[in-house]
């Protein structure tokens, strides 16, 4: 778990993150590379912006989960409270699994990553964003503000500073599967890097 105000959500809309996200979402589908009919768990899935639209345009069925309390299904899509690192489904759940913007909160992403894995099934994908920071918590000042008027509270919000070779070497050590990684550096207008991990279980 991490370090929740429901009001933090909320700031997520302003001009520069909806103009990031926008973008983004479409690397990742592009990396995702969805197939009509699957099922998919979106991690972190904030107000289900993204799980809604990746639904309704590459035909899949999208399961949310937040820590958020604000269960729903609406326009199809299911949208659960839930834990990154206690994912309340059966092991080999879901074609794929998308987790944006989530494991720089929490406080330990690599259970998050090992549940992840647990429920994706064999050959599954899994895609991943966070952002570049140089600094912990830099990205997220301007929202440490609006929600809580105090800048360094980013810190607080932003608990780790994620390279792609730390996730992978966190997925190292929970998975003993063979894992084929590929990363990008996603040029939006806040730059996050991107990892996409195929399973062979």
């Amino acid at each position: 778990m991490f370090l929740y105000n429901p009001s933090y959500a909320s700031h997520q809309d302003g001009i520069l993150n909806s103009l990031g996200r926008f973008f983004e979402k479409y690397y990742v589908a592009k990396y995702l590379e969805p197939k009509a009919g699957e099922r998919v768990l979106d991690v972190g899935c904030n107000n289900g912006k993204f799980g809604r639209w990746f639904s309704e345009k590459y035909d899949v069925s999208v399961v949310g989960i937040d820590v958020n309390a604000r269960p729903f299904v609406e326009n199809g899509l299911e949208l659960r409270v839930g834990d990154a690192e206690q994912l309340d489904f059966p092991d080999n759940s879901f074609d794929a699994v998308v987790s944006m913007h989530t494991l720089e909160h929490l406080v330990d992403p690599r259970t998050a990553l090992e549940e992840m894995y647990r429920v994706t099934k064999p050959q599954g994908r899994i895609v991943l964003t966070y952002p570049v920071e140089f600094i912990r918590g830099m990205t997220t000042v301007v929202s440490a503000i609006r929600a809580y008027g105090n800048p360094m509270m980013a810190r607080q919000m932003h608990l780790h500073k994620l390279f792609p070779d730390d996730v992978s070497e966190m997925l190292k050590r929970g998975y003993k599967g063979i894992l084929i990684r590929d990363k990008h550096l996603i040029a939006t207008p806040q730059p996050v890097w991107l990892t996409k991990q195929w399973m062979f279980k």
